[in-house]
């Protein structure tokens, strides 16, 4: 969406770009706000800008400028690869919507990794790192995303057993979730396509993770299904599995509760799977409907195997 005046005015002065050269261009992978690249004429980006313009998600949650500044505020000093805050504006007329200027880090996705091993294990350190900022004053605590009304048997499938199994188990004891495991820093969106990575083969690295905005204090394990869930989806049970494990190796004692896999599928794969259609603007193809729904039924299945 194009800038207003009172904005393009502010944020030239927020990032000292003149405004005749300021050089905005839509950032691939946003799906819930606009983000942008902020660039000096014809230079590399030097900054982000965040504007919150998803009416309903501000509906639901006013305080989202607030909330990822906290949150960017409590990650930065901890040495994670994380943008800094250069500037917020509340928004309004005659302003637009609320805005969020942070540095430019570089760094690209990376869906089709040449090591697999090494791309998953840098995920799962990276995660540890995360959840090593001690945050129980975190003012944003964790709450489960699961509508109750999807805890339900979806109309596609052909095993209407398994999942009734699986509403039935989550009915029964899903609730005691959110009191399991050590409070800790948590990102609440940590997925592959919300980490940058640098370098290729046994130089890769991740460069930096992004979008802080549903940050708070939980268990980890919430940020784990959640990738799990992710990776589920765009790969299938294998790679969710790979990445639990290497997560295990980075945090001795870390104990994952299968209940949490059927948390994320009622969040975020029924009655109808929802996964990030973009995946292929960073090289790895639609799978299509049918193939996600056979591996979320997969991820269902093993879920009530290990809670059996």
């Amino acid at each position: 969406m194009p800038l207003t005046p009172p904005a393009r005015a502010w944020l030239s002065a927020a990032t000292g770009i003149r405004d005749p050269h300021l050089r905005l261009t839509p950032l691939a992978g946003g799906t819930s706000t606009t983000m942008l690249a902020v660039a000096d004429g014809s230079g590399p980006p030097r900054f982000a800008l965040r504007l919150l313009d998803n009416a309903a998600w501000l509906a639901e949650e006013p305080d989202l400028l607030e909330h990822e500044v906290a949150a960017l505020a409590k990650a930065s000093p901890t040495g994670l690869p994380v943008p800094e805050v250069v500037a917020a504006h509340v928004g309004g007329n005659p302003f637009g919507p609320a805005a969020l200027v942070t540095t430019f880090l570089p760094g690209r996705v990376v869906l089709r990794p040449a090591d697999p091993e090494r791309w998953t294990n840098r995920l799962a350190s990276t995660l540890a790192r995360v959840h090593a900022v001690p945050a129980q004053e975190f003012p944003w605590r964790y709450r489960s995303w699961v509508n109750a009304g999807n805890v339900r048997v979806p109309d596609w499938t052909s095993r209407p057993r398994l999942w009734e199994a699986a509403v039935e188990a989550y009915s029964a004891h899903g609730s005691r979730l959110a009191g399991t495991g050590e409070t800790t820093f948590i990102h609440r969106d940590y997925h592959p396509l919300n980490l940058l990575f640098s370098g290729s083969g046994p130089d890769l690295a991740v460069s930096a993770v992004v979008d802080w905005v549903n940050a708070c204090s939980g268990p980890a394990a919430a940020d784990v299904s959640h990738c799990r869930m992710n990776l589920a989806m765009l790969y299938g049970a294998e790679a969710a599995d790979a990445f639990l494990r290497a997560y295990g190796a980075e945090v001795r004692g870390f104990d994952y509760d299968p209940l949490w896999d059927l948390e994320a599928v009622f969040d975020m794969a029924a009655p109808t799977p929802t996964y990030y259609a973009p995946w292929d603007a960073f090289g790895e193809p639609d799978p299509g409907e049918a193939v996600v729904r056979e591996r979320v039924e997969a991820q269902v299945e093993r879920a009530l195997a290990l809670n059996s």
